[in-house]
């Protein structure tokens, strides 16, 4: 069975679930479909045992404390379907942030991608893999509620986990979604970025183009063609 997008995710950051990490800097990633169960998260009963956590702890944790019904979509990936037979579309965002899922924004996000056409070929993802402000300010080390040297642990581990996530599934093209994940994207490739050249290394690999955010104040049939023309090109 190919390995998913979520196998490796979970490897790479189940260690924070489980951790003192506050609520508002929790790890997070894209569930499958609505994200009602464990499972959804790529969380197996065998990594449940590991966390030693009850799923309903570790579900609230992940959903936050005010999900709504649902996104009302099937077939959504998110950051944990995928593989590279399926992958051919990533659309990167900044971070997640401290809202709960389902939400008004994050379905957004899900019915503008089913009404683009490329929820079965797209895995989504965030460049740094821990909740916080949207779009980080100056300092990208600086996370909430932790000391630096915390934040600056948690940047490894996203930058690693991006960059393999990369690795595994080959996409053809990465959408770069909203001016801040652009900003936040060049400002990691640059040499006075810690981990600048793995992710040098991993834009070099992958063409990128660049389309406004499910956030944008724009018509949803608009945006939903535009993130198709901009895929189009890199597609069969």
């Amino acid at each position: 069975m190919p390995r998913t997008a979520g196998d490796l995710i979970v490897d790479s950051l189940s260690r924070y679930l489980g951790s003192d990490l506050p609520q508002q800097v929790a790890p997070w990633w894209w569930p499958l479909n609505d994200g009602l169960t464990v499972e959804d998260w790529g969380l197996t009963p065998a990594r449940m045992d590991e966390l030693g956590a009850p799923p309903a702890a570790m579900l609230s944790r992940l959903r936050g404390p005010n999900p709504t019904a649902g996104n009302g979509v099937a077939g959504f990936l998110g950051s944990v379907g995928s593989t590279e037979q399926s992958c051919d579309v990533v659309l990167l965002s900044t971070r997640p942030s401290q809202d709960s899922f389902p939400s008004p924004t994050t379905s957004k996000l899900v019915n503008r991608l089913a009404d683009s056409g490329l929820t079965p070929r797209t895995h989504t993802t965030n460049l740094i893999k821990f909740r916080g402000h949207a779009h980080p300010g100056d300092d990208l080390m600086a996370m909430p509620a932790v000391p630096a040297r915390v934040g600056k642990r948690l940047l490894r581990a996203s930058v690693s986990c991006f960059a393999s996530e990369m690795k595994l599934l080959h996409p053809r093209c990465i959408l770069v979604a909203g001016g801040g994940t652009r900003d936040t994207l060049d400002r990691m490739s640059d040499p006075s970025f810690p981990s600048w050249h793995v992710i040098r290394d991993t834009l070099d690999r992958i063409p990128q183009v660049h389309v406004r955010s499910w956030v944008a104040s724009v018509d949803a049939g608009e945006l939903a063609a535009e993130w198709a023309a901009a895929a189009a090109p890199y597609l069969d």
